[in-house]
């Protein structure tokens, strides 16, 4: 029964991590920490794309349409994500920091 538990706060945890985090800590893939919340700022901007899918045309529309009674809920769900994804960076902030400093060319002493 102990099993069943560890494997339920297990999963718990990863869902609850935020999916890009997820992605973006991956060793497998070749996404790289680049500044500091960065999954929270993709994740933001996810949820505005589908929320409002009209900026993504050529023109780049702001302007509210009929369609988009279908399109908000779903970037909501998003947006629901975005704070995970905020709260996942908060916690790694102290090895974000430092790593995209250092991927940024930033490096302690250089007087940048």
């Amino acid at each position: 029964m102990k099993t069943i538990y560890a494997i339920a706060a297990s999963l718990l945890l990863a869902v609850s991590s935020g999916c890009m985090n997820l992605y973006t800590r991956c060793p497998g893939t070749d996404r790289e920490i680049a500044s500091c919340y960065q999954s929270t700022e993709c994740m933001l901007t996810l949820s505005y794309v589908v929320a409002f899918p009209q900026v993504m045309s050529p023109g780049g529309s702001d302007e509210f349409y009929w369609e988009n009674l279908f399109t908000i809920p779903c970037g909501l769900v998003c947006l629901c994500d975005t704070a995970c994804e905020a709260v996942m960076d908060t916690v790694m902030l102290p090895v974000d920091y430092p790593l995209s400093r250092y991927r940024n060319g930033e490096r302690e002493g250089d007087g940048k």
